[in-house]
């Protein structure tokens, strides 16, 4: 299948962060984790339109985190510049005005937690990442898939679906409710493959304020997704 030109856009931009060895500190866990499954995994086609990559990083604060060049240099070089919002204080990259062609924004994440609170600068990598909950079930729960010609860290795709369903349920806004069909619709191509069970097991393997979202995420989701459901509980 042909790739579409946002695809390509993607594609040269894990290539630039593979030839800077910066993948190694990257886990790519947005909806762009469906593509690098769909290329490892017998996952169902799917429409993919989203523009936001997000990647989140372990251990923010240590001092093995850094490239030559950073990953800033490699950003803006390839025509994104940061933008940073004036209450939050959360920097994300766009396309700079004269880089027309280029649709992705990059986001980088870390876990929230006693140290990091605020956004938080990692100057060996030149990028500020946001802190949000909850990123520890993705992050160490990874694994290294081929994504054409790089190799790229994504969540186990179990973790990354039970991580989607629980989050769907912490959207605010104007357009929470779409994110959150959007959330659950993604998570919905990993239930097909994996199955019910294999999900179910994965998401009681956390307790507390998690585990209560992901129920409440998951009733919502046999609601509108039930009658789809075909329970294969494979391994991978």
């Amino acid at each position: 299948m042909q790739m579409t030109d946002i695809e390509k856009e993607f594609c040269l931009l894990l290539s630039a962060f593979s030839k800077h060895n910066v993948l190694q500190h990257l886990v790519l866990i947005g909806s762009w984790a469906l593509k690098v499954y769909s290329e490892n995994y017998p996952v169902k086609h799917f429409p993919f339109k989203t523009s936001d990559v997000d990647f989140s990083i372990k251990d923010p604060r240590s001092k093995t985190k850094k490239t030559s060049p950073s990953i800033h240099e490699i950003l803006t070089a390839r025509g994104y510049t940061p933008e940073f919002g004036l209450i939050s204080k959360a920097e994300k990259y766009i396309p700079s005005p004269e880089f027309f062609e280029n649709q992705l924004d990059v986001d980088f994440l870390c876990e929230y937690g006693r140290h990091i609170k605020e956004p938080y600068s990692i100057n060996g990598l030149g990028v500020k990442v946001t802190p949000v909950s909850y990123q520890h079930i993705l992050l160490d729960n990874t694994v290294s898939l081929q994504y054409k010609d790089v190799f790229v860290i994504v969540p186990r795709p179990e973790y990354w679906a039970v991580h989607k369903i629980a989050i769907s349920q912490k959207r605010i806004g104007k357009n929470a409710k779409i994110k959150m069909i959007k959330d659950l619709e993604g998570a919905g191509i990993i239930v097909d493959f994996l199955g019910e069970t294999h999900i179910i097991k994965t998401a009681n393997l956390y307790a507390g304020k998690f585990n209560k979202l992901f129920e409440k995420g998951w009733k919502i989701y046999k609601e509108k997704f039930g009658n789809l459901l075909i329970d294969t509980d494979k391994d991978v």
